[in-house]
């Protein structure tokens, strides 16, 4: 089960986003919240402050559907509000969550004055709402508290949170500890990278041994998802890695990123259906009835380093690759846009193979990263599937490299591999990127670790 925003035109122009909630029986609209959204757009509220309070309004159903769609009373909504505020978004600024809450306030309010009398969450569950007081917030009734006394509760619930993630002294490594390695050695990697012709495979396995993400995600990449490192602030105010190529990656139905910094308007299912006419990859399987048969590229979720984006980005753990990468996503992309079919989607890795021509151009298939990978073994006299080398060996590889990078600390490894863990999220605190690129530096002038 899961809960996205889809933007409906209604009469009189209007383009109001609404709240559907997607169930193994089909998707269910919810007729309350988009209701207060199209009240809300006729009383001229403009169109990108309404779609923010529904993403308010989503991020409390999926919280309750990641919960197991639990009974909610006035005790267990307050918990579950609780939960949205420290694990989904403990992470971000104050004010992101401070705009939550109000956002959710005034949802509140509007259904205490309009007949409904009850805060609907999902699948019929509702919370019954107090009855509307003149200069009082309804939430504010519901919860007995006011926004200052809710979030000086979330506060004294979070005195265990540690402040920043600090690097650990550096792991070294020898001989005797060397056979521990859970991936393929960093010789190895490169080895395969240097002997790849193709540009969309090197690509991949530069991503893949020394930025870490699952395989499926860099399946689900659009174009716009590569961008220069001066990004990075825009992006992600801490990160330091400005000279090095900026890749993120998102949620690849609920993220807004669609390609156009500050136009957040629609999700990436919403553009892909507009624009497109298919459906994300995750859902190609349940949704397209075959047409895309072989296409579909899971999600497993990961924990967001910019929550208002549902994005992470890559930490690179060589500089040497980052840069590499960059310089081959270049000759990607002059390849992609010559064939046609690439015109039909958005995703960065296509078809190459000259030899058939009706998939030319259209998205790069997890089979077709399999066949290469094993291929590519092959090419440098390796068997594959033999001590891990296999593609879900490069994520292991990458880990590998991160531990003498961190000392060896898990906390700094999840952040980096985007691990999602909503019980620890808010230890993670702020990673120290300037002591992450120091070590990255030392470890690059010592070369290469063999295995």
């Amino acid at each position: 089960m899961n809960a996205e925003l889809i933007d409906i035109p209604f009469e009189g122009g209007w383009c109001v986003p609404t709240l559907w909630v997607l169930g193994t029986s089909g998707a269910e609209l919810q007729k309350e919240p988009s209701h207060w959204a199209l009240s809300s757009i006729k009383r001229g509220k403009p169109y990108a402050s309404v779609r923010s309070a529904m993403r308010s309004i989503l991020r409390l159903v999926r919280m309750y559907i990641s919960k197991g769609i639990p009974t909610l009373d006035e005790a267990a909504f307050k918990e579950l509000l609780e939960s949205l505020m420290v694990d989904e978004l403990g992470a971000s600024a104050y004010s992101t969550r401070q705009q939550v809450f109000r956002d959710l306030n005034n949802y509140s309010d509007w259904l205490a004055t309009s007949g409904y009398g009850y805060l609907p969450i999902a699948t019929g569950q509702k919370v019954k709402l107090p009855g509307a007081t003149k200069g009082v917030r309804t939430l504010h009734v519901l919860l007995r508290a006011n926004e200052t006394e809710f979030f000086s509760h979330l506060k004294a619930r979070k005195t265990s949170v540690v402040p920043d993630v600090q690097l650990g002294p550096k792991a070294r490594t020898s001989k005797r500890n060397a056979g521990s390695l859970t991936g393929m050695s960093e010789a190895f990697a490169w080895r395969m990278i240097e002997a790849e012709s193709n540009p969309s495979l090197r690509a991949l396995w530069l991503l893949g041994f020394f930025g870490g993400p699952r395989l499926s995600e860099s399946v689900n990449l659009w174009v716009c998802d590569v961008l220069p490192g001066g990004q990075r602030k825009t992006w992600f105010r801490e990160d330091v890695f400005v000279d090095l190529p900026l890749v993120v990656i998102c949620d690849p139905m609920l993220s807004c990123w669609t390609g156009q910094l500050g136009d957040y308007r629609e999700t990436r299912s919403d553009y892909l259906r507009r624009c497109h006419n298919i459906a994300p990859r995750p859902r190609m399987q349940e949704l397209d009835h075959g047409l895309h048969r072989g296409k579909f590229a899971g999600f497993k979720g990961m924990a967001a380093t910019n929550a208002d984006l549902l994005a992470r980005q890559i930490v690179w753990a060589s500089e040497r690759a980052g840069h590499l990468f960059g310089n081959t996503v270049e000759a990607v992309l002059a390849e992609r846009n010559r064939f046609p079919l690439a015109r039909n989607h958005p995703f960065l890795f296509v078809n190459t193979d000259r030899t058939k021509s009706e998939v030319l151009g259209d998205m790069m298939t997890m089979s077709n990263i399999r066949k290469g990978f094993e291929r590519a073994v092959r090419r440098i006299g390796e068997v594959p599937y033999r001590f891990n080398q296999r593609p879900h060996g490069m994520r292991h590889t990458y880990k590998d490299l991160l531990s003498p990078l961190t000392g060896n600390d898990q906390r700094v490894i999840q952040v980096c591999m985007g691990h999602r863990s909503a019980a620890s999220q808010d230890s993670y605190g702020t990673l120290q990127w300037q002591a992450l690129r120091h070590a990255m530096a030392q470890a690059r002038s010592e070369g290469p670790r063999h295995g």
